[in-house]
C-alpha cells in the first residue's frame, strides 16, 4: 500500500489494490449495503451481483484503509477509459481530493488510459460535486437510466482526459451538470 500525505485529515490513509478474501469480500458487501446509491433496483440485496463484480477482469480495485473504502475501475479498456467508483464507509469525501486524485493518477499511469469516466445518477449530489472538484467535466445525461427505490433517474456522464488530472481547476460547475441542479434534486 501507498502512504497519502499527511495534509490530509488521517494520519496514515494508504492505499493500494485490494486483496480479496472470502473475508474481505463478505466485509465490502456488509459496509457497502449502508449506500442504497451503490445499488439499483435490479442488484439491491444481491450478494451474487456484488461478488461477481469482483471477478470481471475488466474491473480493477484499490482498498482504501484500513477498511476505509473502495475505488474501483468498472468495465476498463486498457489504454482508453474506465469508469471510476469511490465509496468511502466513513462518508467522508470533503478534504481527500488529493488521496482521490492520487488513486486516478495510479489508474491512468497503470492501465494507461486515455480517459475517465464517472457515471452519476441524478440523485448523488455530493458525488457530482466531487467528481467536479475532481476536474471532470460534465458531458451529458443519460435520461430516465437508473431504477432505484421504483423511480426512473438520470444519469450524468462526466469524463476526465489524462492531460487534465493535475490542470488548474475552474470553480464554478460545468453548465447544465448536476451539481447545477443540487437545490431542485435535494428538495424532491
Amino acid at each position: 500500500m501507498r502512504a497519502i500525505s499527511s495534509a490530509l485529515p488521517l494520519d496514515e490513509l494508504k492505499w493500494g489494490p485490494l486483496v480479496l478474501t472470502a473475508g474481505k469480500l463478505e466485509e465490502l458487501w456488509e459496509k457497502t449495503k449502508q449506500f442504497p446509491q451503490v445499488f439499483a433496483d435490479f442488484s439491491r440485496g444481491s450478494y451474487e451481483a456484488f461478488a461477481a463484480k469482483f471477478f470481471v477482469p475488466q474491473n480493477v480495485f484499490i482498498d482504501i484503509g484500513p477498511g476505509l473504502g473502495l475505488a474501483a475501475g468498472i468495465a476498463t479498456k486498457p489504454g482508453l477509459d474506465t469508469v471510476l467508483h469511490l465509496v468511502m464507509f466513513d462518508r467522508r469525501l470533503r478534504g481527500r481530493e488529493p488521496l482521490f486524485k492520487d488513486i486516478m493518477r495510479y489508474f491512468f499511469q497503470h492501465l494507461k488510459l486515455r480517459r475517465m469516466t464517472a457515471m452519476i445518477a441524478e440523485d448523488c449530489v455530493t458525488a457530482a460535486k466531487l467528481v467536479g472538484r475532481l476536474g471532470f467535466k460534465h458531458e451529458g445525461c443519460m435520461k430516465k437510466s437508473i431504477l432505484r427505490g421504483g423511480k426512473l433517474l438520470d444519469t450524468h456522464i462526466f469524463g476526465i482526459l489524462s492531460e487534465e488530472l493535475d490542470a488548474p481547476q475552474v470553480s464554478a460547475p460545468a453548465e447544465g451538470s448536476i451539481a447545477d441542479t443540487a437545490t431542485i434534486v435535494g428538495a424532491g
